[in-house]
Formats: C-alpha cells, sequence, structure tokens
C-alpha cells in the first residue's frame, strides 16, 4: 500500500483509498495469504473489507455467491517444504539402511508419521488462530504503519498522514 498511494500528499492519499474499491470490484478473486499478524494490520483487513463490500453490493454477485476470498495461512508453502523434506530424507534413510541390511520399515513409518502430524496440527492451529482473528477484530487495535513511527516516516522524518483518521 506504500507503493500504491501516496503516503505524504493528503489529497492524494484520500483518492488512492477511494479508489481502492473501484480495483478490488474488478478483481474476480481474492488471496488472502495470511500469517499471524494479518487480521492486526489496518490496511490488510480494510482492503478485505472493500473487497467484499464491493461483491455484496451487486445484488446478483450476492444472490449468487461470488465473493470468492480464499484464505491461505502463509505458514503452508514452509509447512509444505518441511514435510517434503523430512519425507525425502526418511525415504534416504531407508535406502540406506536396507543397503546395509537394516529393517528400516519402522523408522521410517514412525518419523513419517510425526511429520504428518506436525504439519497437520500446524495447519489447524494456523487455521483456528485465523478464525479467532477475525472474530476479535477492532479498528481501534490494529497496527498501521504511521502509529508504529509515530506519524513520521522513518528513512526523511518527513510527517505521515495517520491512517486510521482517514479509514474511520
Amino acid at each position: 500500500d506504500k507503493v500504491c498511494i501516496h503516503q505524504t500528499d493528503e489529497n492524494l492519499k484520500r483518492q488512492g483509498i477511494e479508489s481502492i474499491g473501484a480495483v478490488l470490484q474488478s478483481s474476480a478473486n481474492m488471496l488472502v495469504l495470511w500469517d499471524q499478524s494479518y487480521a492486526k494490520r489496518l490496511w490488510c483487513v480494510f482492503e478485505l473489507a472493500a473487497y467484499i463490500r464491493a461483491h455484496l453490493c451487486h445484488e446478483e454477485a450476492a444472490v449468487a455467491g461470488a465473493v470468492h476470498v480464499k484464505c491461505r495461512p502463509l505458514a503452508l508453502g514452509t509447512i509444505c517444504v518441511w514435510l517434503y523434506l523430512v519425507t525425502a530424507t526418511t525415504y534416504i534413510v531407508s535406502i540406506v539402511a536396507q543397503a546395509n541390511g537394516m529393517l528400516s520399515l519402522p523408522l521410517v513409518m514412525f518419523f513419517s508419521g510425526m511429520a504428518l502430524y506436525v504439519v497437520c496440527h500446524r495447519y489447524h492451529r494456523n487455521v483456528r488462530f485465523l478464525s479467532d482473528d477475525f472474530k476479535h477484530f477492532r479498528v481501534a487495535n490494529a497496527g498501521c504503519f504511521c502509529c508504529s513511527n509515530d506519524h513520521r516516516c522513518p528513512q526523511t522524518g518527513a510527517e505521515l498522514i495517520c491512517d486510521r483518521q482517514l479509514i474511520e
């Protein structure tokens, strides 16, 4: 958002914020790559709400259920890579063990089962956090770049317009 929306000119910033709805309305789908900070960041939740509102404002879209938002935990990618590495390592260990005449099937089954349990547990925990975060979201508690930097640009020291005031 810092790149797309002007940060120092209040009129340009307001125009940029007001045009978000039109941009999101022309999007058929929205993919939310969610992490535990997502529902705590003002702009993330604002954009999600604007997308849903832009699509629900059209009666035919609301009736057809055409609001297509997909939330995927960002950790899912890490979890998949981790699962792949554990599976590949387990497979290599089983080949080495078989070549040396060792009985490795119980070992392979145990470690693969443990890896699968950890992956599934983390994924479901992330999904539960996502649901809880949206249930308990409050604009007043959401973080935004300007407020977290005392309304000053960290690089230049220039005064920043408060995002929270523009949204509320």
